[in-house]
């Protein structure tokens, strides 16, 4: 992320090894005939895995890609490229991931699907600033906000008002920051988008923890994963937001509940194959046990930071 998190490019969860919903779509789609039915499924695995291993996700994408890509299906094509730029995204291979959104992007305007121009606009935001790009990912973020004010989206909408406050956080401008952040807040709470709230609570804890303000951050961080467990986020989602309280309860100086909090994150992302948020649990895990004085604890988290990157 970022602000404190690593990535806000949306996820749905399940645990490999269940039957349902995963196994059940594998058979499905191995018994499917009609190419539009299996673009479906695959669509579907592709968000199952996305929670859970991110390498899986990036296999089902290409499948998609590959499929659109040979019946050419114009609306499904820019879908499948948003989607394996999504987990190139999230690998950290930033310049395959622009490759894709690229070609979203234009097929998106092909068939005048705004929305879709909208998200990937969003994604495109997020690579930049990956890259220092700060001022791109300030036009990318409000042009895709635009849209989706214009499209009367309060999803949209809301996930809009996230971006440019993680943008003006960046910029320094903390009060504007958290004034889109509180925006955020109000249009989920007014149209009551539980999940939506859960990442604008994030982007307001952000600010504040950038602000100095900790004890209000931990307050919003505390509050995001508490909803975010209860409506059964995916692994991904709970890692970053495990992380992020991890951050708050550092600057409060309660090191041992962050180390906690590290481990448990450091140890889904790990799983999950999540390459982001791996790189950064491993770098507050080496900082939390120099606060705590075990340098010989540290050394080895230290040494796996720097050389991932």
């Amino acid at each position: 992320m970022k602000k404190v998190c690593f990535l806000l490019l949306f996820s749905a969860h399940v645990a490999y090894g269940q039957e349902n919903p995963y196994d059940s779509l594998q058979l499905k789609l191995n018994v499917a005939t009609s190419d539009t039915q299996k673009l479906e499924l695959i669509k579907q695995l592709a968000d199952v895995a996305f929670g859970s291993d991110m390498q899986k996700a990036l296999e089902f994408s290409r499948q998609g890609v590959q499929l659109a890509d040979k019946i050419g299906d114009k609306n499904w094509q820019p879908r499948f490229y948003e989607m394996e730029g999504r987990m190139h995204a999230n690998l950290v291979h930033l310049d395959s991931a622009l490759n894709y959104f690229n070609k979203a992007i234009k097929g998106y305007t092909a068939v005048k699907n705004k929305k879709g121009e909208a998200t990937t606009l969003f994604k495109f935001a997020w690579v930049y600033k990956k890259q220092g790009q700060i001022d791109k990912a300030m036009t990318a973020d409000l042009r895709a906000l635009k849209i989706m004010e214009e499209l009367d989206e309060p999803l949209g909408t809301a996930a809009g008002f996230e971006r440019v406050s993680e943008d003006l956080q960046i910029q320094g401008q903390l009060d504007e920051a958290m004034n889109y952040a509180q925006k955020a807040i109000d249009i989920c709470q007014k149209n009551k988008l539980d999940r939506e709230l859960v990442f604008a609570l994030t982007a307001a804890g952000s600010v504040a923890i950038a602000a100095g303000h900790n004890q209000q951050s931990f307050e919003f961080f505390d509050k995001a994963l508490n909803l975010a467990r209860i409506q059964k986020f995916d692994e991904t989602s709970i890692c970053d937001f495990t992380n992020n309280k991890g951050n708050a309860l550092k600057k409060l100086g309660r090191y041992q509940e962050a180390l906690k909090g590290y481990q448990t994150a450091h140890n889904i992302a790990v799983q999950a194959n999540y390459s982001n948020a791996i790189t950064a649990t491993f770098a507050n895990l080496a900082e939390i046990n120099l606060l705590l004085k075990d340098y010989k604890g540290a050394l080895p988290f230290q040494l796996e930071t720097l050389r991932l990157q």
